[in-house]
């Protein structure tokens, strides 16, 4: 006999902590604790008041999605005959913040107050999600007043010709010719450079009166822009957008400016000359022609490039000044560059100073010879030499030669240039390995007038028994580790002597805090290290510091690391699950578990649950797990995986 499987469970609900999960599945809809969408409406509620019978009004709704998940609205149900809806068109998907408008329509049949309503239902809700109240009243068209009529002027608004980045301003005036007040819902302008400013709505023109909206238009680029201004309203009459033109256009303008506005070129030798360059730049929308440069003051002229030169706007080029001295003294003046600019000329001032051609450079070196005595193999031990010109002209070190095993020279490479009067240190370092006696020198090779003897220089290695330990780091902080449970970190001893050195034993001061690793002693060659270990394993909650201390025979016994760490008591935690019973006879539920979406699964019961909850408390922290629900019948027919739902331990 063949037997029907019974269906599967429509709803199964996962509530662990203050997590809950929404899925949709083919086999039913996942739910949690509480939905976190929400949809309503803007306002909340509409009165259009008192209008007359056969005629109709019209207002502007907002609807929003304040939740925090998508949420695609798949009906609207309109109550009341007198009431409609226009511009929302279904379905509808909103996500998150976002909103869309739309008009509800009031055309009352006779006179007599009306109520009705509005409601949305989702795709995350069947039912109905959100309502919106509706109420007006129809009036005889004898007793009523004519409903409101909008008129705009101008119908359209052109601004013409107006410069780029400049302004303009138009009017437009909205205007009220029936009987009732106008509610002008929204006021909205399109096209770049276009924008209204006035009243916000909503706001209510009484019936024959004005409002005045001010509309501006500016450019920032030259050409030719639209736009246009719509006006939403009850208005028994519908008016099209405002159409809104205008023309940018460049203004022609010629500017140059020059930077630097003045050149200091400092002393020059009589018979040499100095350089430096101005920048002249077209800060107009127009090219700018520079026909001449007129100069005053002895020893300066104009170097590139050759006059005239057209300079396009927003260009730049650079010019060269000269000045070369022909006697000793300070000179001024000025160059003054002609242009058909509106700010022509533009002028840099110029001053500079002749001096007499100074005396050839001198080389000295202090001290004449350098001896470091006595130092540690593998250590190092630095003196400075002072190089100074006691010329009048710069002195170029071309050459810095070090000759002898031990000794090297630190500096600025060269070609190295000192100006008159100026030094510069040289570093001389001696490095023995070895121990015994050392010798070298020092040549230096430069333009100087005079010769200099190569720098004699001598030292001595010795060698120097230490013995030192370091650790790194010096702190360990374990963190948060369970009661009962162990954490482990490592440190590093160092030999930073030239001997070896026997770390003998090992201590630590805290509770919870062991050394685990090595076994001492232990010797660690000279250069070398030792990795250890150590355990932070509290036996109750709460914070705990202590230190661990290792004894050698080092000068600087005991290197001690510092430790810190914070005992956490375990927490347990539980799964709660609960789904809706099977529409078909069964004789219980099956609950599976797994480890990844999708399974695979294993039971966790190996009896059926006649009822439709379980609690897993089998979970650890940290951990995913994924459930499904099955159903079976008397005669041990079991139904297709219900949906899957996933819980997070945290």
């Amino acid at each position: 006999m063949n037997h029907k499987a019974p269906r599967c469970p429509s709803y199964l609900l996962l509530f662990i902590a203050l997590y809950a999960a929404s899925l949709l599945s083919s086999c039913g809809v996942v739910g949690a604790a509480a939905n976190n969408d929400s949809v309503s409406f803007t306002p909340s509620s509409v009165a259009f008041g008192k209008i007359p019978a056969g005629t109709s009004t019209r207002q502007t709704v907002t609807l929003s999605n304040t939740g925090q998940v998508s949420v695609t609205i798949v009906s609207a149900n309109v109550n009341g005959p007198e009431f409609t809806i226009e511009g929302l068109s279904l379905p509808l998907t909103l996500d998150p913040a976002s909103a869309t408008k739309f008009a509800v329509v009031f055309k009352p049949i006779s006179s007599g107050a009306v109520n009705g309503s509005v409601s949305v239902s989702s795709n995350l809700n069947p039912q109905t999600m959100a309502t919106l109240a509706l109420s007006g009243t129809g009036q005889s068209s004898s007793s009523a007043p004519t409903p409101s009529q909008i008129t705009i002027s101008p119908a359209s608004v052109s601004f013409g010709s107006i410069p780029a980045a400049s302004t303009a301003t138009h009017y437009v005036s909205v205007s009220n010719t029936g009987g009732s007040p106008l509610s002008v819902s929204n006021v909205s302008v399109t096209g770049p450079s276009f924008a209204e400013s006035g009243p916000v709505p909503p706001f209510t023109v009484a019936a024959g009166q004005s409002q005045t909206l001010a509309v501006n238009f500016a450019p920032l680029a030259a050409g030719t822009y639209t736009g246009t201004l719509l006006i939403e309203s009850d208005a028994a009459n519908t008016i099209g957008p405002v159409a809104l033109s205008g023309t940018a256009t460049t203004v022609s303008t010629l500017s140059l400016s020059v930077t630097p506005s003045s050149l200091s070129f400092g002393s020059v030798v009589v018979g040499s000359s100095a350089t430096q360059n101005v920048t002249l730049t077209n800060t107009g929308n127009s090219a700018v022609t520079v026909s001449s440069a007129n100069l005053t003051g002895s020893g300066f002229s104009v170097g590139t490039p050759t006059l005239p030169v057209t300079i396009a706007a927003g260009q730049s080029q650079q010019v060269s000044i000269r000045f070369a001295p022909q006697t000793s003294g300070t000179t001024t003046g000025s160059v003054s560059f002609v242009s058909n600019a509106t700010n022509s000329p533009t002028v840099v001032s110029l001053s500079g100073t002749g001096t007499a051609p100074a005396t050839p450079p001198q080389i000295s070196v202090s001290p004449g010879s350098i001896s470091f005595g006595s130092v540690p193999v593998n250590t190092t031990a630095t003196q400075p030499v002072t190089v100074s010109n006691t010329g009048g002209t710069v002195l170029t070190i071309s050459q810095v030669t070090m000759s002898g095993n031990g000794f090297t020279e630190s500096g600025p490479v060269p070609p190295v240039t000192i100006a008159a009067g100026q030094s510069q240190i040289l570093t001389i370092t001696f490095a023995p390995t070895a121990a015994g006696t050392y010798t070298g020198s020092l040549g230096i090779t430069s333009n100087a007038a005079n010769s200099l003897l190569p720098l004699t220089i001598s030292g001595t290695g010795t060698t120097i028994t230490t013995y030192t330990v370091s650790i790194s780091p010096t702190s360990l902080s374990f963190g948060n580790v369970t009661v009962g449970s162990s954490g482990s970190q490592n440190a590093t001893l160092t030999n930073t002597g030239n001997s070896s050195v026997t770390v003998f034993s090992s201590s630590a001061t805290g509770a919870g805090f062991n050394v685990t690793a090595p076994v001492f002693p232990v010797t660690i060659a000279a250069g070398h290290s030792q990795q250890v270990s150590i355990s932070f394993t509290p036996q109750s909650s709460g914070t705990v510091s202590g230190s661990a201390s290792f004894v050698s025979n080092a000068t600087n016994s005991p290197a001690v690391v510092s430790l810190g760490g914070t005992g956490q008591t375990a927490v347990q935690h539980t799964v709660d699950l609960s789904w809706n019973a099977s529409t078909s006879t069964v004789a219980g539920y099956k609950i599976y578990r797994g480890t990844r979406s999708g399974g695979p699964y294993t039971a966790l019961n190996s009896a059926l649950d006649a009822t439709t909850t379980y609690t897993d408390s089998g979970v650890q922290s940290g951990q995913t797990y994924y459930y499904v629900v099955t159903a079976v019948d008397s005669a041990g027919n079991e139904s297709a995986y219900s949906n899957q739902v996933t819980a997070v331990i945290p």
